[in-house]
């Protein structure tokens, strides 16, 4: 067992204490589906446990989750979630900057969060963004309305 399944193990297993015995098997499902992408190097730790806690807590609230969910091309769903006949995608942002955009990573990252509103929000009913406590997503003003009422400013 490797660092990240250790690590994916360890949060799936404060995750269980936490919900009960109700969801454990479901539970165990994103777990696996995140080490079984592991294992093709598709996902990164940090980005995996934030996945792991919001789609235990979705779970826990009603709604069916997958986690890197395929939308269409090669768009792919951090959180796909289906409740009452209505679905969600919630995409997590980690904050990471990479080398590239050292320089300016606050461009780097209000840009990353509009390019994923833009392209995610249309394949769901609601569209959220995770993140830590810590990082505070800087979004346009006009981007935290809904699709109708952005439509309704037009």
């Amino acid at each position: 067992m490797d660092r990240f399944e250790r690590d994916v193990e360890l949060m799936a297993e404060r995750l269980k204490k936490h919900y009960g015995q109700g969801i454990w098997s479901r539970i165990d499902e994103m777990k696996d589906r995140l080490t079984t992408l592991h294992k093709l190097n598709r996902v990164k730790i940090n980005h995996s446990i934030m996945e792991l806690v919001m789609g235990a807590y979705l779970i826990e609230k009603g709604y069916k989750v997958s986690l890197e969910h395929p939308l269409e091309n090669d768009l792919v769903a951090d959180i796909m979630a289906w409740k009452d006949g209505r679905s969600m995608i919630v995409e997590v942002e980690t904050g990471f900057t990479s080398p590239e955009n050292a320089l300016d990573p606050q461009s780097y990252l209000t840009a990353r969060v509009i390019s994923k509103i833009a392209r995610y929000s249309a394949f769901a009913d609601k569209f959220s963004l995770a993140t830590s406590p810590h990082n505070i997503l800087q979004i346009p003003i006009i981007l935290l309305k809904s699709r109708r009422r952005r439509d309704d400013v037009k």
